[in-house]
């Protein structure tokens, strides 16, 4: 049974943003007291690169509306032009490149607009997970009858969103809603995926966890929280909690201290850095944090380990 009560929902609205580098307006997006949702419409004109910067816990929708450009996402490269469709988690690093007359229309939300049985719906509708852009020869690319169909829908959303009535919230959160689901139905449906290989399937929800935990390995050194990893599974902070539990065993933060030591292990035994560069590089604060942690999981400081072992770098 579906939730009776509906998330608050604040908005932001801008009708276009000209930008030849990064805005302080991306550096609010990311503060926790940001908008429940933020609509731009992105214009880049010429340049080389805006700059990187980081999506904390919100997910990121973008609709390229015109021009070409690349997308660097995470260190990795996407050419981007007019019919590009894509979502990005939280906790995603990203800047754009090489960019010629590149327009884009972006929706900036948190998971928390919607109840976990709504999540679940739109985790189930086919095509959902290609929205996510998890390798370079994967992509949604609409046609131009259904690009005009979602430029309809965005501009029905921009015309609400100024308006700015009691309703508008209500009604801009059905309206994003309903924009996902048409997005994943076309990927469902339509072959024209950018570069599509025959050997490659979108991943299902089954696979996110698996994803998911080689990205946090891949990612060690970073700082992540509960609603990073279960934003990027779109699942709620309370459902994925309740997944973790069950499929990991222990809770997510242990299980991100166990990365970071198992690694600064690794490196002590086979490397010469020292111990305050290491614990820097596993994403401690401190040396003393380090060591502290070190000790606690496995019985002896670092520098004792590192003596205990016979030197193989030193």
């Amino acid at each position: 049974m579906l939730k009776k009560s509906i998330p608050k929902l604040d908005f932001q609205f801008s009708p276009r943003q000209e930008v030849e580098a990064i805005p302080c307006s991306f550096a609010a997006l990311g503060a926790r007291q940001a908008p429940n949702l933020t609509m731009r419409r992105e214009f880049y004109s010429t340049g080389d690169t805006t700059g990187t910067h980081l999506h904390i816990d919100f997910c990121a929708l973008y609709v390229v509306k015109g021009g070409r450009g690349t997308h660097l996402i995470d260190e990795v490269p996407f050419g981007i032009a007019r019919g590009d469709v894509y979502l990005l988690p939280p906790a995603t690093r990203h800047s754009y490149n090489s960019y010629q007359e590149l327009e884009i229309d972006a929706f900036y939300f948190p998971l928390e607009l919607w109840t976990d049985e709504e999540l679940r719906a739109l985790r189930e509708v086919s095509g959902f997970w290609q929205l996510f852009l998890e390798s370079k020869s994967r992509r949604l690319h609409l046609r131009p009858e259904m690009h005009r169909q979602v430029e309809g829908a965005i501009k029905e959303m921009r015309e609400e969103a100024i308006k700015n009535e009691r309703a508008t919230p209500l009604l801009l959160r059905a309206l994003l809603f309903r924009l996902l689901i048409t997005l994943a139905r076309s990927g469902g449906l339509e072959t024209g995926v950018s570069e599509s290989s025959p050997n490659e399937t979108p991943s299902s929800s089954d696979s996110k966890l698996a994803d998911l935990l080689a990205w946090c390995e891949a990612n060690v050194e970073r700082e992540i929280s509960v609603a990073q990893l279960a934003g990027r599974m779109f699942l709620s902070s309370a459902h994925f909690a309740r997944l973790w539990k069950r499929e990991i065993g222990m809770p997510p933060a242990a299980y991100l201290r166990r990365l970071k030591l198992e690694r600064a292990r690794d490196l002590l035994e086979n490397s010469s850095q020292s111990v305050a560069h290491i614990a820097r590089a596993v994403g401690f604060e401190s040396a003393a944090h380090f060591s502290r942690s070190f000790r606690t999981h496995y019985g002896v400081s670092p520098l004792q380990f590192r003596r205990s072992i016979p030197s193989k770098v030193r």
